[in-house]
């Protein structure tokens, strides 16, 4: 390819596994989505604004030379890393349905919008893009989510992962639009703004049922006292089991009980009167499997294990 100052090129929707795009200086629209590139070489093309490249086969890609980059793209992939601290620019980054365990976005305070779902992330830290409106982690394996430097975020969705720490506190829970933490059974504490706010109540704040909202430590303290003696009240018993257990209910006159796969389908519903009830996911695969149960006041969720 010989155009000196070629700025926009679209290649996307081909066959295409190899492009030489070293010589084009002055490029600064690309898109290779829809190819089967498993690698690029786009160190060269220093001024690259938008760089589109989803549905393809690449393993690694180098952005660290594209400083002036805006407007990144690369979902489907193989990707297991991706470095973005040299793209001080960046608004607009979706790297989901990749193999991403690294992610270092902490040098992108510009960055307004990031999807990085379905990946096995661990770790995400998010505290330096103070201009973060949108964010969706869902289907990873993170434990911890601090945005409580993120005061112009509107839309936070992390479903599906191990979160046990969500901390939202930022002073902008009120304009908050979409708030969606289903599908992480170890989450009891969500810290936000005030537990209190009727927005909390809205359809568009969405959690799991064994998850409270709390302001502060101390509230979580006092959740967390609460959940072990109602815990303890409602015995289940043998875990883990080769599918049949029991559901130890004397302490309560009436239980409804759901089991959910671990991605949130539920399998059984079931309602029990004070005394024990027999349980038979004999049929079912093995696999961990989560179990709410609530009764007249309360309600908690406990995980299951099926060997």
């Amino acid at each position: 390819m010989q155009n000196m100052f070629l700025e926009h090129l679209d290649c996307s929707h081909n066959n295409l596994t190899t492009i030489d795009i070293t010589q084009q200086l002055a490029l600064t629209y690309l898109n290779c989505s829809y190819n089967n590139f498993s690698t690029i070489d786009i160190t060269q093309n220093v001024v690259l604004t938008d760089l589109y490249f989803h549905q393809n086969n690449l393993m690694t890609l180098n952005i660290t030379q594209n400083t002036n980059l805006f407007r990144f793209t690369c979902n489907h992939n193989q990707l297991t890393s991706l470095d973005a601290t040299q793209n001080s620019m960046l608004s607009y980054l979706t790297c989901n349905n990749n193999q991403l365990t690294t992610i270092d976005i902490t040098q992108n305070i510009a960055l307004s919008k990031l999807d990085c779902k379905n990946n096995p992330l661990t770790t995400i830290d998010i505290t330096q893009n103070i201009s973060l409106v949108e964010l969706d982690c869902s289907n990873n394996q993170l434990t911890n989510i601090d945005a409580t430097q993120n005061v112009m975020l509107v839309k936070f969705v992390c479903n599906y992962n191990q979160l046990i720490n969500i901390d939202l506190r930022n002073g902008n829970n009120s304009n908050v639009y979409r708030f969606y933490s289903i599908g992480n059974p170890n989450l009891y504490c969500i810290y936000v703004d005030d537990k209190n706010s009727n927005y909390l109540l809205s359809p568009t704040w969405f959690k799991d049922t064994s998850a409270y909202w709390v302001s502060n430590l101390i509230d979580c303290q006092t959740i967390e006292v609460a959940e072990y003696a109602l815990e303890n009240s409602l015995l289940i018993y043998p875990n883990p089991n080769n599918g049949n257990f029991t559901i130890d209910t004397e302490n309560y006159e009436k239980t409804d009980i759901y089991i959910y796969t671990i991605r949130g389908k539920l399998i059984l519903k079931q309602l029990a009167v004070a005394g024990s009830i027999e349980i038979n996911l004999s049929n079912n695969p093995k696999g961990i499997y989560i179990i709410n149960i609530e009764t007249a006041n309360n309600s908690f969720t406990k995980k299951l294990i099926k060997n």
